[in-house]
């Protein structure tokens, strides 16, 4: 003997052919909530079933099969009803999804991009094309790192760096670089080209060494001044985003602004000097490190854990061969465990954008739009 899905009555009579609304599965339900049912079913849809009749002649009242599967509709199977439980949204996923809902189609986020070593913005811009078409509540400005880089090239015959004289250039045309290659941070003794066709006469050991960022420690005063006067001119935003040596100089902005924070919350005068620019909201890190310079370190010492929105992603152990994965597990301890969301993937050292990384991006995110809204 079966039981009602609906009353929990004993019941065994398939024959009123109920199902389950999500996977069509056969259902037991009893004469008396099948009535019950009834009843609020035809209450609901009497405009829809009186339009049904006058367009569709072949309609028929007395079709019990299909008639009562539209009245017990919102009916689900036991399986498919235990599953909607264990899948119920949590708090942050009903938040996404209100705002989802009260988006205005005008109300996006901005993002300040800051490109990794030896890149540029127009380079990062086109690493992260698939990342700007399916982040579809983010605008991204990208711009240039204030140190251009000496051009060089390997030579096809030799596996280490070699040196780009004029005649080699004439001769390998296609393995100097296109555009200039930007640095927020340097080396020492590391000279820089002022033209973007300077030949260097010899290559540092720093480009070619493994843990190479691990000695880019100068540059930084450059480097803020051209973030400060890109704000200025193009802002504001509501985040910053890093990826590589960018997250170095994006972990180094919120510093920045956590001691201005704190030195203001002291006060109480609400005076700026640290940043000089509107604070921004959230940040987020790809594939990235703490910059190494002392002064940086030092600066981090004294305001970890930051409470800063951050949002980290990177591979795991193995993966991203450029940054270590313990590096970045560094970088995410400066921030405060309850305002740090870390996103882990098996790629290398990119921005992964498949359908889940997205969602989680999204999530991240759509807590800002939530603050635009209110």
């Amino acid at each position: 003997v079966g039981t009602c899905v609906v009353g929990h009555a004993l019941y065994d009579d398939y024959r009123p052919r109920c199902r389950c609304s999500q996977c069509r599965m056969l259902m037991l339900v009893c004469d008396t909530c099948r009535a019950r049912w009834d009843r609020k079913s035809t209450r609901s849809n009497v405009d829809d079933t009186t339009t049904t009749n006058n367009n569709n002649n072949t309609y028929e009242d007395n079709n019990n099969e299909d008639h009562n599967e539209d009245e017990v509709s919102a009916l689900r199977c036991e399986l498919c009803a235990s599953s909607q439980r264990a899948q119920a949204p949590t708090k942050a996923q009903r938040t996404a999804e209100l705002a989802r809902r009260l988006r205005p189609p005008a109300a996006r986020l901005r993002l300040l991009c800051l490109h990794g070593f030896r890149s540029s913005g127009e380079k990062l811009r086109g690493r992260t094309n698939g990342l700007r078409r399916r982040l579809k509540i983010a605008d991204m400005e990208y711009i240039d790192a204030p140190h251009v880089l000496h051009m060089y090239y390997r030579s096809p015959a030799e596996d280490d760096a070699a040196v780009c004289t004029s005649s080699q250039a004439r001769q390998a045309p296609h393995n100097l670089p296109k555009r200039p290659r930007m640095a927020w941070l340097i080396a020492p003794g590391t000279a820089e080209s002022p033209c973007s066709t300077d030949i260097p006469t010899s290559i540092p050991e720093c480009f070619i060494n493994g843990e190479q960022h691990k000695e880019q420690t100068l540059g930084w005063d450059e480097s803020f001044q051209t973030i400060k006067e890109a704000i200025r001119q193009k802002g504001p935003f509501d985040g910053l985003m890093g990826f590589s040596q960018g997250c170095a100089a994006v972990a180094v902005l919120c510093a920045l602004q956590e001691q201005e924070a704190r030195a203001q919350a002291l006060s109480g005068d609400g005076s700026s000097c640290a940043t000089s620019f509107p604070p921004f909201k959230f940040a987020m890190m790809c594939s990235g490190y703490a910059s190494y310079a002392p002064e940086h370190r030092e600066l981090f010492q004294c305001v970890a854990p930051m409470n800063i929105p951050s949002l980290h992603i990177f591979g795991t152990e193995g993966n991203d061969r450029q940054i270590d994965t313990q590096e970045n597990e560094e970088l995410v301890e400066l921030f405060s465990p309850n305002q740090r969301t870390v996103v882990r993937h098996g790629a290398g050292h990119i921005i992964p954008t498949g359908k889940t990384m997205i969602t989680q991006y999204t999530n991240f995110l759509e807590q800002f739009i939530c603050e635009n809204l209110v």
